[in-house]
Order: structure tokens, then C-alpha cells, then sequence
């Protein structure tokens, strides 16, 4: 429960972050979404409900002060999270490499269900063509700094993480033998 509270902290910091200082014209199509890491990392390391709970409400949070088409980012950080709960079945998921390949392949997704949900259909193309080097340099930077967004997360994770009773109580009988 410490955990699931930790992480709620830290999603809605960095929705609060990312709806006003990222906003900035300054930092204009510099950052790619940095829940996106959020996610990815939920979807590999907790359990179902917990993760898919985290991913709705930091969606929904999303979708209300973001401005945008409401249950896009829900919908988007949803299948985000499925897709990565299924690859992490087949993959081995604790390979920086990889770690950082599926961060980018994540924010590349996000763009493209952007570009699709939100421009018309005779613009679309019009659109990719003059968002495509933000994007590239967006996935690029994704694929850099996911790994050490992966870091501090664990390190959060083994602060916070306080098993439940009964693998105390197994823990303890062991020492005590």
C-alpha cells in the first residue's frame, strides 16, 4: 500500500510538471511524455490490479487537466500497459537495451494514435511531414534517459516496498531455524 501511495505521488507530480512547466514555449516539443516511462515501468513490475489502477487514474488525471479529447491519454497509457504486461511474457525486460528500445517504440506509439485520433483525415500526412524531426528527437531522448528513469524507480521501489505478512512471517521462521 506504501508503494501504490509512493507511485501516486510521483504520477501526479509529473503530470503537475508536465501540464505547466513543460508547457513553457521554451520547452515546446522538447520533452516526450514522461509518464510513458511511468507506465512501462508499472506494466513490468507491478501486479495487474495495482498497475492498471495507477494507469487509469493517472490517465483520467491526465485527460482532465491536459485540454486535449478526454480518454485519449487514458486510452493510450491503457494499451500502453497491456501491450507492455504482454511483451514482457516473451522478452527478457531487464535488459537496459531492450528497456530503452520499448520506451522509444512507446512514445512513437503514443505520436502515431495522436496523429490518427487528432488530425483529419486529408491532413495527416501534411502532419507527420512537419512533425517528424520533434518526434524522432523526442524518441530519441525517450531511448536515453528511459533507462535512469528505470533506476530511480527502482530505487524508490526497494525503499518502499514492505512485503506482506506472510513473507514476513516466512522470513522470520527461516532465521529463527
Amino acid at each position: 500500500m506504501k508503494l501504490l501511495l509512493v507511485y501516486s505521488i510521483v504520477g501526479l507530480a509529473t503530470v503537475v510538471s508536465q501540464t505547466t512547466l513543460l508547457r513553457l514555449p521554451l520547452f515546446h516539443n522538447a520533452f516526450f511524455d514522461l509518464l510513458i516511462p511511468l507506465v512501462v515501468f508499472w506494466g513490468l513490475r507491478l501486479r495487474d490490479g495495482r498497475g492498471v489502477t495507477l494507469v487509469i487514474v493517472l490517465g483520467l488525471v491526465m485527460d482532465l487537466v491536459s485540454g486535449g479529447i478526454f480518454g485519449l491519454y487514458l486510452s493510450t497509457y491503457f494499451w500502453i500497459f497491456l501491450s507492455v504486461k504482454n511483451v514482457s511474457k516473451y522478452f527478457d525486460v531487464d535488459d537496459t537495451v531492450f528497456q530503452s528500445v520499448l520506451i522509444a517504440a512507446c512514445v512513437l506509439w503514443q505520436h502515431l494514435l495522436f496523429c490518427i485520433t487528432l488530425s483529419p483525415p486529408w491532413k495527416g500526412a501534411q502532419l507527420l511531414a512537419v512533425q517528424a524531426i520533434p518526434v524522432l528527437m523526442q524518441i530519441m531522448l525517450a531511448a536515453l534517459t528511459g533507462p535512469s528513469i528505470f533506476i530511480l524507480l527502482r530505487k524508490l521501489q526497494t525503499r518502499f516496498y514492505v512485503p506482506p505478512p506472510s513473507a514476513q512471517k516466512e522470513k522470520a521462521d527461516s532465521v529463527i531455524r
